[in-house]
């Protein structure tokens, strides 16, 4: 289920981060097509530009993907990086005892995450 909640927090961060249209338009977004039945193409359609799209689709962690390599595809796009390091750390925020196992792999991938803009790594 699409939390708008949680998206407009994500945007709210990455604002913080790298104040940009683009940034907090990915970051609404950046759910979508994994919690909705929209796909990529229903955005194309909807007139979100490409680049947002692919950011967006970057962000979807595939269903059977394991998250390593999600992180990995995610790390090398500059867009989609600093997203989700604002979505790792809204997950955090909010992360109840539920989901309590999930925070040793949000912090891992977020200092991985964080390496990677500090060494400005481009695709």
């Amino acid at each position: 289920m699409y939390d708008i909640v949680h998206a407009l927090d994500v945007a709210r961060r990455v604002n913080v981060l790298v104040p940009s249209d683009d940034l907090w338009l990915i970051a609404l977004l950046h759910d979508v097509v994994e919690d909705t039945e929209l796909e990529e193409y229903d955005l194309i359609e909807a007139g979100v530009p490409p680049t947002i799209v692919g950011a967006v689709s970057c962000l979807t962690h595939r269903p059977g993907e394991p998250y390593a390599d999600y992180i990995e595809r995610v790390r090398k796009h500059p867009l989609a990086r600093l997203v989700k390091i604002a979505d790792i750390e809204s997950n955090l925020a909010r992360m109840d005892e539920a989901h309590e196992c999930n925070r040793s792999k949000y912090l891992i991938a977020l200092d991985d995450l964080m390496h990677a803009v500090e060494r400005r790594e481009t695709p």
